[in-house]
């Protein structure tokens, strides 16, 4: 009797453990964050513009050929966004917004409707981390002085966010300052770099 109660309970301790080694092993599912559809979305995000790009320690770089210690080119930009960013079950997604914009032009304003395409994974807690699909950021000024000027953007960075526990909502910040370069329509870098760091509250 004693001898098959030692076998029960080694055998319930073995399934027990057998129940945990694929959790363990499998990677978190997107999909298991119940994240997938469309969140509207609002926040702000600031931007430091270096006309000639900046220097290894992210200061901005002044006019090639300006003599030793001339001072770097940058304006600042502040904007609000609105918009919607949606979720696929591929672990790809779109963002649609218009930025609301005061500073990119010196003395003005406007309003810039942009587009594009993300790539997104979910790590366990919740940490959502983003990359943008290249040759996919494009933007088109609406209203101010650069009205029906397309923008185009490129990034190696990625940026970050945190999933709630519902899946209803989801911060998402830039991390680390986020390094992206002005292109041209082939989405050739142009030489004009932009530090940006903002925080967005989508809600679905």
């Amino acid at each position: 009797m004693k001898g098959n109660i030692k076998k029960l309970a080694v055998l319930v301790i073995i399934t027990a453990i057998a129940m945990f080694i694929p959790v363990a092993m499998t990677p978190v599912d997107v999909n298991a964050w119940n994240i997938l559809g469309n969140y509207a979305f609002t926040g702000s995000n600031q931007c430091l513009v270096a006309p000639f790009g900046f220097d290894s320690n992210l200061n901005a770089n002044p006019p090639p050929g300006s003599p030793a210690g001339t001072p770097g080119v940058w304006v600042t930009d502040l904007q609000s966004w609105e918009g919607v960013y949606t979720f696929g079950n591929n672990g790809q997604g779109v963002v649609n917004i218009v930025d609301h914009d005061v500073g990119a032009t010196p003395g003005a304003g406007g309003s810039v409707s942009v587009y594009w395409k993300f790539n997104y994974t979910v790590a366990a807690g919740g940490r959502i981390t983003f990359t943008l699909v290249p040759n996919t950021y494009k933007g088109l000024w609406l209203t101010g002085p650069m009205k029906g000027t397309p923008v185009y953007l490129v990034t190696p960075g990625s940026w970050d966010g945190v999933v709630s526990e519902d899946g209803n909502n989801i911060i998402v910040t830039w991390g680390a300052p986020l390094i992206l370069y002005l292109a041209d329509s082939n989405y050739t870098p142009i030489g004009v770099q932009l530090i940006c760091n903002g925080s967005f509250v989508l809600i679905r």
